[in-house]
């Protein structure tokens, strides 16, 4: 955060009118000259809450033709993909803003996150990200046009799971009379189909998948089972990679893109901040093979350190 002095900042300790907040202790020592001090918000955290505002309304209220059009969520997310490149260390912000929000949607922001750093990892083409990147976020809106009861039941009649079923038609239905651009809605039709013929609606294979929607197959079956469900606890980060894996060895998903992510997703991915038994903070540099992690600053310590606490919350996309 940058903090702007006004008229009155030469009375203060500070070398200019423009001071950043870098620690607790900057916030105490600004505390004292708040008659001399107001705040000025950096315009990408701005871009960022005007994008999450848009889609939160895009998502849970798609009947609002004034948000929902391709030009409003096209900035939006383009806001939250170039916040998310341009400092991953500062995730901790979305987690933080979203945070009172719905499972929905906290979700499909998670989603969003994970699509963006992985197409990163693998370096897909530039101009392919945001029409990505929007397909992952708006692959589900057709879920808020099905009967609220059958999203609630534990267990679900054959009629039922044809009715969830047809959220992937009635979103694209309704995503083409906003019109989103057919490259996205490709996309989304193809979200739930998997590599053997398995998936729906349509019962495709591998080859008539496109790339993208083969990716968010794996990401967003990651980001299901390690999140709560009504009818069930969520899994861990290991269960969840193992049942991931599991279902490319067997055919469903894509084996090359599914060990792409597994080595992604690693538990302590470089950039990831973890807390030590000593309760001082880190930031990975890199997950080493041999059961160490690298600190930023040069030292190695091992694993068994790290994983007795939690990792900090700015982790809570992975």
């Amino acid at each position: 955060m940058l903090v702007r002095v006004n008229e009155h900042w030469l009375k203060t300790p500070f070398f200019t009118n423009k001071v950043k907040i870098k620690s607790e202790s900057d916030k105490h020592k600004l505390k004292q000259f708040e008659g001399s001090l107001y705040v000025s918000e950096d315009k990408s955290v701005g871009a960022l809450n005007k994008g999450l505002s848009i889609l939160k309304v895009a998502l849970e209220d798609c009947g609002q033709s004034d948000v929902l059009n391709n030009k409003a969520i096209t900035q939006a997310v383009t806001n939250i993909v170039l916040f998310v490149l341009n400092d991953a260390s500062r995730l901790d912000l979305i987690y933080e803003k979203i945070s009172e929000d719905s499972q929905s949607f906290r979700e499909s922001v998670r989603l969003l996150v994970l699509i963006t750093l992985f197409s990163k990892e693998i370096k897909l083409r530039k101009d392919k990200l945001i029409p990505f990147a929007k397909s992952a976020f708006l692959k589900d809106i057709g879920m808020s046009l099905i009967p609220p009861d059958y999203k609630q039941s534990k267990q679900l009649s054959a009629k039922a799971i044809d009715s969830v079923h047809e959220h992937v038609v009635l979103g694209c239905r309704e995503l083409q009379s906003r019109g989103i651009e057919d490259s996205v809605i490709k996309i989304i039709k193809c979200h739930h189909e998997n590599c053997d013929g398995s998936g729906y609606p349509h019962g495709l294979i591998k080859p008539e998948i496109p790339l993208e929607a083969r990716i968010i197959r794996i990401i967003d079956t990651y980001v299901a089972l390690t999140s709560q469900r009504h009818y069930r606890e969520k899994f861990s980060r290991v269960e969840a990679i193992e049942k991931v894996y599991h279902a490319a060895q067997i055919g469903k998903f894509d084996h090359i893109l599914t060990t792409k992510f597994i080595n992604f997703i690693r538990l302590y991915p470089k950039g990831a901040k973890v807390e030590l038994n000593d309760r001082s903070q880190a930031i990975v540099n890199k997950d080493l093979a041999n059961g160490t992690v690298e600190l930023a600053d040069s030292h190695t310590v091992e694993k068994s350190i790290v994983d007795k606490v939690n990792i900090a919350k700015c982790q809570w996309f992975i």
